[in-house]
């Protein structure tokens, strides 16, 4: 009897087709994963304009728009998406095992994590950027995140910076 090869969803909160690190760390790790024998799709929001790339591997939940951030930049990140779309992916794809990149960027990885039944990893890439003004945001997200971490099996940052978003 051939041994059942473990499923693993990894999400991405960003537009697939824009560059990015977090992109590419997913795309990596898909890469690595399959290498190893596992069976791996990659979720993330559907973008607004055609997908550049092969996307027989990729689950889209929801939409993605374009945001300023508070540095100045912007990003093609997820918004939200309904329910019963979460609920028809979780139920489609039965994951074994999600790893969630950037679990605290909004919306849809939010609306996910309470719905999804296998255990979750999330992975922290972000990093609370040295201003007066973040350092008064940060106390006023601390429900935010407490909501997202207690729907987190285990969690990792890529740096010590990118702690700063869930404690030390």
């Amino acid at each position: 009897m051939k041994k059942k090869s473990l499923k693993i969803g990894i999400f991405c909160p960003y537009n697939l087709s824009m560059p990015g690190g977090v992109q590419q760390h997913v795309f990596e790790q898909a890469k690595e994963l399959r290498r190893r024998g596992y069976e791996v799709k990659i979720v993330t929001p559907k973008p607004r304009r055609a997908l550049l790339i092969d996307d027989k591997d990729v689950v889209f939940v929801g939409t993605s728009a374009r945001f300023r951030t508070p540095q100045h930049t912007s990003v093609d990140g997820s918004i939200s998406v309904s329910n019963e779309e979460i609920d028809t992916m979780v139920e489609t794809e039965q994951f074994d095992v999600m790893h969630m990149h950037e679990p605290l960027v909004p919306l849809v990885a939010r609306q996910m994590l309470p719905r999804i039944t296998c255990p979750v990893l999330g992975t922290f890439h972000a990093a609370m950027p040295e201003t007066m003004l973040a350092k008064s945001i940060a106390g006023s997200i601390s429900p935010f995140v407490r909501g997202v971490l207690k729907h987190l099996d285990a969690f990792t940052a890529v740096s010590p910076a990118a702690t700063s978003y869930i404690g030390n």
